[in-house]
């Protein structure tokens, strides 16, 4: 946010969710102090389902840099919703994501901040993310998904 406040002063952040540490929090709380940016990043600590979605509609963009995130179910939820995806490839986020947002080889805060301001100043390739998104969770419907897991677990192991 530091990075990209630079070239887009009117951006916020919302961390939306809950951490699994009190010290994780301890150090996003005290990383925004010091950085000077209580103002425009706001920690919404847990959500239920209907907050969730009001912040799903409110968003712009859905970015995330997880170094331990397994298949990404709320990048999906972005995907669905049509929100443009910045995310960090990592584990099986690639392969969540596909050519349908923007990944990251790098969390460097200039790389970051440069495919979120990407996104946000490029209305084509906001739409055109947008579109893939939606079209891209349609693979992860849960008809598909059970088809997929069915044939999987009715593969015969003997042959």
């Amino acid at each position: 946010m530091a990075v990209l406040r630079k070239n887009l002063p009117n951006v916020k952040l919302r961390v939306v969710g809950t951490s699994t540490t009190d010290a994780y929090d301890d150090a996003l709380e005290g990383l925004t102090t010091s950085l000077d940016l209580t103002d425009v990043v706001t920690l919404t600590g847990w959500v239920d389902n209907a907050e969730l979605e009001r912040e799903y509609r409110r968003a712009s963009i859905f970015c995330t840099l997880s170094d331990h995130e397994g298949f990404g179910v709320p990048i999906l939820e972005a995907m669905a919703r049509g929100l443009p995806v910045v995310a960090y490839e990592n584990t099986a986020i690639g392969e969540t994501v596909g050519d349908a947002g923007l990944l990251l080889s790098s969390k460097e805060p200039a790389v970051v901040a440069s495919a979120i301001e990407r996104v946000l100043s490029d209305q084509s390739l906001s739409d055109r993310l947008s579109r893939s998104g939606r079209e891209r969770s349609k693979l992860f419907s849960s008809e598909l998904v059970a088809d997929a897991l069915d044939r999987a677990l009715s593969w015969d192991y003997s042959l």
